[in-house]
This record gives structure tokens, sequence and C-alpha cells, in this order.
């Protein structure tokens, strides 16, 4: 729980609530946020080590990776519709069917 110390500087810990939600797994597509743009789960904070820079990039190994994500982001897109369908099957079970003729007088709520 947030002590009032942290309402001051709330910035500060955005960073962290922001990869905390990101790296948490989602029930509609089963994988967390980070997964799906990055198709790997995050390390925790404590497993950051400083990482050397390599400036070549394998053409093989990007056109892989570009293919297996365009194929991940295909499969998420199927179980999110997958989530909705299966959403809008139980919203309209409590849903009624109303039909009105042009001289009835209906109340609309806005």
């Amino acid at each position: 729980m947030l002590g009032c110390e942290n309402f001051r500087n709330w910035d500060l810990i955005l960073p962290t609530a922001e990869f905390t939600y990101n790296s948490s797994v989602h029930m509609s597509i089963d994988m967390s946020l980070f997964e799906v743009v990055h198709d790997f789960r995050p390390r925790n904070p404590i497993d950051f080590i400083p990482m050397t820079h390599h400036p070549r990039v394998s053409e093989s190994a990007y056109a892989f990776a570009a293919s297996h994500i365009y194929d991940l982001h295909k499969e998420t897109n199927k179980k999110i519709q997958k989530i909705n369908a299966y959403d809008k099957t139980y919203a309209d079970l409590h849903r009624r069917h109303f039909e009105f003729n042009k001289s009835d007088y209906v109340m609309m709520r806005i």
C-alpha cells in the first residue's frame, strides 16, 4: 500500500507500475502484453544486468523474428475475438428485443 509520502512523487513510481501492468498475464489472451509485443516473458528487475552493445544484426534472425511476431499477434487476435464472442453470447442471454411502431411513445436514455 502506498504511504502518504508517495502521493507527492507518484511520477517516480509510474514506470514500475506500468512495467507491472504490462508484465501481468491477462485472462483473455493468456499472456502478458509484454509477451505480445516482445515475444518473451520479461525478466524481473533483479535480473537486469548491463548488456554489451552488438551493432551487427542477422538478416535471417530478423526475418524469423518478424514472422514469428506476426504469427503471435495473429494468434493473440484470435484469442481476443474468441473471448469477445463468448462475452457477447453471455451478455445477449440477458438482453430483450423490443419492436416499436412509428406511433409508439418511447423513453430514451442516453
